[in-house]
């Protein structure tokens, strides 16, 4: 998936596991800590890769099989993605793709084309929402704009992703479809094997599908530039919005702003690159864009743009653009980062803050001393079903914001799920005491 370094580690050679892990750092640029939170989920695919393939199980299973990721591409990717688990429901975000709808509008108004490119994609359902977007903003300009002026390019490093129908149930709906984008995703018969959660069956409609191209490719492919990144993206042509969200909190520190810096030369003047609520301030620094300042939109553009965006909304004046390194982020409390320490996430999140970050892919990245990071994290271990993981995350979450809505909510789901009912519904209570003093605030304002 992240593939931002061009050679693997060598590892211990006695060790294939060891050897796999180095390699994860090594070549996919995944922070030390990142690779070591997914130990666990590794060990646990490579015995069950193991049975599939008739291996004995056992140790020397696990190893036969890490051996066997670190020589075939389609297994290492597999692995990959379990040190960061991809997208997984339609919408996630869902204010930004409207926003992403009212950027086509604009497009469509000025008879021009839209390109979007998804790196990391991790199958269908990011590539399918960005293409909904698009053409929900043209057919709401003008219906001469068809489908062959809008293109959405898909890249992960694992093909099979895209080898999978673009039909969506279960987690994948969680949240629901838009109504503006209904039309682009009908309903169809649940199969008969369906669990009863998975009732619900949505497909691509042709329309959207026709906007799609999928391709296997690295970060590494799209930012070198050269005769890689035109096979893949298929010529010089610049995009109207990259999407590289939810990858890059995975990444050591070099590897994230180099990723960032790459992908931002990509985008057209008046382009938009799509990060994690938990990237933007890295983002902010490694691209030297300005972070569009609008509810739930993680969006980052060149300055002059944020402002000319603001104008064509209609908002009455233009939108300052987010400094780099300044406590205005929209979600939780952050820090700039540059100054911040490395911290340990086994000790006290306020330590020394004279602990300076040591050199890069050495030692683990540095956490960002952030409610926001943390419930970002707790949302990526319980998609990976590691749910003690994501009770400490959220523990560190609140440590830093006792007050946090969605981490508060967040816990009272996890602690559901551990069956403590009587802690889900403290949390539940906190929650709803941190929203009404919210709205307090507001209305006092």
């Amino acid at each position: 998936m992240a593939g931002v370094n061009a050679r693997p580690r060598a590892g211990d050679a006695g060790d294939p596991l060891a050897a796999l892990m180095a390699r994860l750092c090594a070549e996919s640029g995944f922070s030390p800590e990142s690779v070591a939170r997914a130990r666990g989920a590794i060990e646990l695919h490579l015995s069950q890769r193991a049975r599939e393939l008739g291996l004995a199980a056992g140790g020397d299973a696990i190893a036969l099989v890490a051996a066997l990721a670190a020589r075939e591409p389609a297994e290492y990717a597999r692995v990959e993605s379990l040190v960061a688990p991809p997208e997984t429901w339609l919408f996630r975000a869902p204010e930004s793709f409207a926003w992403l709808r009212d950027r086509a509008r604009a497009r469509a108004a000025a008879r021009r084309g839209f390109r979007a490119l998804v790196v990391g994609a991790g199958g269908w359902c990011e590539p399918c929402s960005a293409a909904a977007a698009v053409l929900a903003g043209f057919s709401d300009a003008s219906r001469a704009h068809a489908a062959d002026a809008i293109e959405v390019v898909a890249i992960d490093r694992d093909a099979s992703l895209f080898a999978r129908p673009m039909r969506f149930a279960g987690m994948e709906l969680r949240g629901g479809v838009p109504p503006w984008a209904e039309r682009f995703f009908p309903r169809v018969a649940a199969p008969v094997t369906a669990p009863r959660e998975a009732a619900e069956v949505r497909e691509t409609s042709p329309e959207v599908a026709a906007c799609l191209r999928s391709a296997q490719a690295t970060v590494d492919d799209v930012v070198a530039g050269g005769a890689r990144a035109r096979a893949v993206l298929a010529g010089d042509a610049p995009f109207d919005a990259v999407f590289f969200r939810n990858v890059a909190i995975y990444l050591a520190d070099p590897v994230r702003e180099r990723a960032f810096a790459g992908l931002a030369r990509l985008l057209s003047d008046d382009g938009a690159l799509f990060v994690g609520h938990a990237e933007v301030e890295v983002a902010v620094r490694a691209t030297g864009l300005a972070s569009v300042e609008a509810s739930g939109v993680f969006a980052l553009m060149a300055r002059r743009s944020v402002q000319s965006a603001a104008v064509a909304q209609g908002t009455g004046a233009t939108q300052e653009p987010r400094a780099a390194g300044k406590d205005a982020s929209r979600v939780g409390r952050r820090v700039d980062q540059s100054a911040a320490p490395r911290v340990d996430p086994r000790v006290d999140p306020r330590a020394n803050p004279a602990q300076r970050r040591p050199a890069p892919i050495a030692h683990p990245a540095r956490e960002p001393r952030d409610a926001a990071w943390y419930l970002a994290l707790a949302q990526r271990d319980e998609e990976a079903r590691d749910l003690a993981a994501a009770r400490a995350a959220i523990g560190k979450a609140l440590y830093l914001d006792p007050r946090h809505e969605e981490a508060l909510l967040a816990a009272a789901r996890l602690a559901e799920a551990a069956g403590d009912g009587a802690a889900a519904e403290r949390f539940r209570e906190r929650a709803l005491r941190a929203h009404l003093g919210k709205v307090r605030d507001e209305d006092r304002a």
